[in-house]
């Protein structure tokens, strides 16, 4: 058979002006041309991506179960040179015929799940992949960013709402909640509507007034100052969400006051300036641990850690929970400390830290893996009430309800 030159010709100008009067111009298939392990798709923008036939057959509309959304496709049992017989194609659909075991079988692509999942492209750190990307964030230090974005309590309840809630929470990393209930039980119910709670050491829903003599033993539960820092370094899930549900607030000026500093705002301003500790950071692992009478967890982690495009993902941080510096190499050792110290004097700058006194009634949420929290010591009785939420579920709640408000 032939590949090079056979080309596969579109509809007439006409359907190009109707999908440019449907604002189909971006996704409109221009011409398809067809190759030995391949098609190429030329667009109306004159943009051009290429797809594996063995991809494409991988890929097959008709291989998804309509009832659990998942894939029935057995990608073992695909021939790796396998290619279409037939193509047909117009702007908006491209059908290829495959002949399989003396049938045939016909997989239908729109032009706009094409278009959305082209690959052929490497993919640099400034794209955002739809698939598992949930778009750009923004970075922040106390200047550009003073007081924490803020949403109500009372309106939650609302799709929409809700979603302009995860929105702030996606590219800021923290959220201020007003008027929040005042029992656990109301504020357990305010925290699911981002995601299922997350159980850890802690249980499932936590205070910071400890009155067990068998309560988990943590300096979150003690009165003194703590500096910024992330949550459960100790644990391979470490939790995503972090909520702080203020029910009693020190009355003491400057006591009590919470503080929230951007960790990837931090790490950017450190591959800036010392891009040798900054890859030391990212390639050299820490081992996070707690440990008391019921307890024995731990964790090995880099303290900053990238994606597989090089762009930072999480920040873990917590001194307090970190185990003997045992594992690392007499040479390492220094330059850990080294690194640490530049990194953490960033993260400790005045000009980074956000800083907010919760008035009773108000919620912080910070997302664990990017914001670190931390506290001035108080005097007084002081009472936060919160629990976590896994960083797949307050994610899945997002993308649900781009779809349902947005349609997206």
């Amino acid at each position: 058979a032939e590949y090079m030159g056979i080309e596969y010709s579109m509809l007439s100008r006409s359907l190009t002006r109707l999908a440019q009067q449907r604002g189909l111009a971006f996704n409109a298939i221009k011409s398809v041309s067809q190759f030995s392990d391949h098609i190429s798709i030329t667009w109306q923008d004159d943009y051009r991506s290429k797809y594996h036939h063995i991809w494409l057959r991988d890929h097959c509309p008709s291989g998804t179960n309509p009832v659990t959304h998942q894939r029935d496709i057995d990608t073992h049992l695909i021939p790796l040179n396998i290619e279409p017989t037939h193509i047909e194609a117009d702007e908006e659909h491209i059908k290829l015929h495959w002949n399989e075991s003396g049938s045939t079988h016909i997989s239908t692509f729109s032009s706009d799940f094409l278009r959305r999942h082209a690959y052929a492209e490497a993919k640099t750190k400034d794209v955002y992949d739809p698939m598992w990307s949930l778009g750009p964030i923004e970075l922040w230090d106390a200047v550009s960013l003073p007081t924490p974005p803020t949403v109500d309590a009372r309106t939650l309840s609302t799709p929409a709402h809700l979603l302009d809630a995860l929105e702030k929470l996606h590219k800021f990393g923290v959220l201020l909640i007003n008027n929040s209930p005042n029992s656990m039980d109301e504020t357990e119910v305010m925290i699911r509507r981002f995601g299922i709670v997350q159980e850890t050491l802690y249980g499932q829903m936590w205070s910071t007034e400890s009155s067990k003599d068998d309560d988990v033993v943590d300096t979150a539960y003690m009165n003194t100052a703590i500096p910024p820092h992330t949550d459960c370094t100790y644990l391979d899930h470490v939790p995503g969400l972090q909520f702080f549900n203020c029910t009693v607030q020190c009355p003491v000026a400057n006591e009590g006051v919470s503080m929230v500093v951007d960790g990837f705002s931090a790490a950017a301003e450190l591959l800036r300036l010392e891009p040798q500790m900054f890859e030391f950071l990212c390639t050299t692992p820490v081992i996070g641990r707690h440990v008391d009478a019921k307890v024995d967890v731990r964790s090995a982690n880099c303290l900053i850690t990238r994606d597989e495009r090089g762009r930072v993902i999480r920040v873990r941080l917590n001194d307090t929970d970190r185990a003997p510096l045992t594992h690392l190499s007499f040479s390492d050792v220094k330059r850990f400390y080294q690194a640490h110290h530049k990194f953490v004097s960033l993260l400790r700058s005045p000009e980074r830290a956000v800083k907010v006194k919760l008035d009773v009634g108000q919620t912080l949420v910070v997302n664990n893996e990017r914001v670190l929290h931390g506290r001035t010591r108080f005097s007084t009785r002081r009472v936060l009430i919160g629990a976590y939420v896994p960083t797949d579920d307050w994610k899945s709640t997002l993308r649900v309800l781009r779809r349902e408000v947005k349609g997206e």
